[in-house]
């Protein structure tokens, strides 16, 4: 109730940090005059929704000039209450914001394995494992939105292949051979530690991707960047990569040559990764160190870790090779393709403009492949 609301202002004004002179003070946002007129709901769904949408929605005047001044007192409250959460020392803590992310993967897997169970059984697997993954992206953006930290979705690239193969032995019609572990058991290694790797180098709720907020201050519709961009795509290429492990698990006798050929891939480019990402950090904890890193295997690929992990995709392949089918390709040309042509492009411009001197080591320095230094 309004009385209500009056009475908890001074609570709100001493928790909050003060707001700056040009804003309202708490006090007048929790104004229980502004909470009898419903139209300050108008304010904050049609403030909140338009640039979602992409457009704007025509309303009255009358109720456009009374809900501009209240959505933006409230939309100045809300924007302490994130703020003040965010900061939380609960929220700041390592431990506490993986719990929660641990938590919003449970429940998003949970919500994706209750509609693989229901429509497995009346369509082909490869379509409710779509719609499953397709609801699990679903509920993690939707923890982004609460977050306001698109980073959740950071861990999803790794776990949702095993997850994808415990459906389809689960109830797609898989069929398990010895030599099947051939390829799952480097795939799963290549998943933990790739896991590891996020959660070594995540730091909280509070903290996102540069790349992330790069692209909400840059995108006309942020939010809608994310989930088509940042979270749906990924997904999708993740399930067009997995589609020669559904071809392996649909074989009652495979032979060994190709599973065993892709597993030796899977673990290549897993240890390519993992001395990658070592020497990036050590490069990194160097106070002294210079404005690129230029050891280890850095001397040679400008980007090693996305040569380990076109290598792992790369093995994926090579497992169902012996259940060839076209759509086997769609996948690991998508993912080379992303790495190419999205994510080394936009890491480089990042580190051309942080990093001026980043211009020399590109220009003699191989991007992807591993070999001698051209000239300067």
């Amino acid at each position: 109730s309004p009385l209500f609301v009056k009475s908890l202002s001074p609570l709100f004004e001493n928790f909050f940090s003060p707001l700056s002179q040009e804003k309202k003070t708490l006090s007048l946002l929790l104004n229980p005059n502004d909470l009898k007129q419903p139209e300050f709901l108008i304010g904050i769904l049609f403030k909140k929704l338009s640039p979602f949408l992409g457009r704007r929605i025509k309303y009255t005047k009358k109720n456009k000039n009374v809900s501009r001044g209240l959505g933006k007192k409230f939309e100045i409250f809300f924007q302490v209450v994130y703020h003040k959460t965010m900061t939380h020392p609960y929220i700041q803590s390592k431990r506490i914001s993986l719990l929660l992310i641990t938590i919003i993967y449970a429940a998003a897997f949970g919500a994706g394995a209750a509609i693989f169970f229901v429509i497995a059984p009346c369509t082909h697997p490869l379509w409710a494992l779509f719609a499953a993954t397709f609801a699990a992206t679903v509920l993690v953006f939707t923890s982004n939105l609460v977050c306001k930290n698109a980073s959740v979705y950071d861990p999803y690239w790794s776990v949702q292949p095993l997850l994808l193969t415990l459906a389809l032995y689960w109830r797609g019609g898989a069929l398990f051979h010895p030599v099947q572990l051939t390829t799952l058991v480097p795939l799963t290694l290549w998943s933990l530690r790739l896991t590891c790797n996020w959660i070594t180098g995540f730091e909280n709720l509070g903290w996102e991707d540069w790349r992330y907020r790069d692209l909400k201050r840059r995108a006309p519709c942020p939010q809608l960047v994310i989930f088509s961009g940042v979270m749906l795509m990924p997904t999708c290429l993740v399930f067009l990569g997995c589609v020669p492990l559904w071809r392996l698990l649909q074989m009652e006798t495979p032979r060994v040559l190709f599973p065993a050929a892709g597993g030796l891939f899977i673990l290549l480019g897993t240890a390519l990764e993992h001395f990658a990402d070592t020497q990036m950090r050590s490069y990194k904890r160097n106070p002294e160190r210079g404005p690129y890193i230029d050891t280890g295997l850095w001397r040679y690929s400008r980007h090693p870790n996305y040569l380990g992990e076109i290598l792992v995709w790369v093995g994926v392949f090579i497992a169902g090779l012996e259940n060839f089918s076209l759509l086997n390709w769609a996948g690991l040309a998508l993912i080379i393709l992303l790495f190419t042509a999205i994510s080394i492009p936009m890491m480089e411009k990042h580190l051309l403009e942080k990093r001026p001197a980043y211009a020399r080591y590109r220009d003699t320095v191989q991007p992807l492949i591993p070999w001698k230094r051209k000239k300067n």
